[in-house]
């Protein structure tokens, strides 16, 4: 667990999982219908990059409107609440996702 708590891993699992299943619902292309996933824990930090052949999409233009009318779109919501920081790239078919080991000390 790199020494992340119990709740920290559940968290990164579901930031995880929302990417990898945004990947495997909008992650096809003519050429190839796979997805690639890299995991890096260094200078404690976990990172963790999910790489699709989707057409990707306006990163800037992300599902709007209140929530309470949404019907789609939570995933991204959560992965930018759950982690420290979340980038896309080409065009939105790499994503990464990156949470920080908190340091104990800093917490008592």
């Amino acid at each position: 667990m790199c020494g992340f708590s119990e709740s920290d891993v559940a968290d990164i699992r579901l930031a995880a999982g929302e990417a990898l299943s945004n990947a495997v619902e909008h992650g096809r292309s003519a050429r190839s219908s796979g997805f690639s996933v890299v995991c890096r824990f260094e200078h404690d930090k976990i990172a963790i990059e999910i790489r699709d052949n989707g057409r990707g999409f306006n990163v800037d233009r992300r599902e709007a409107g209140p929530i309470e009318e949404r019907t789609r779109g939570f995933g991204m919501g959560l992965m930018y609440r759950l982690m420290d920081d979340v980038n896309y790239d080409h065009n939105g078919t790499c994503v990464r996702l990156c949470r920080r080991l908190e340091d104990p000390r800093a917490t008592s």
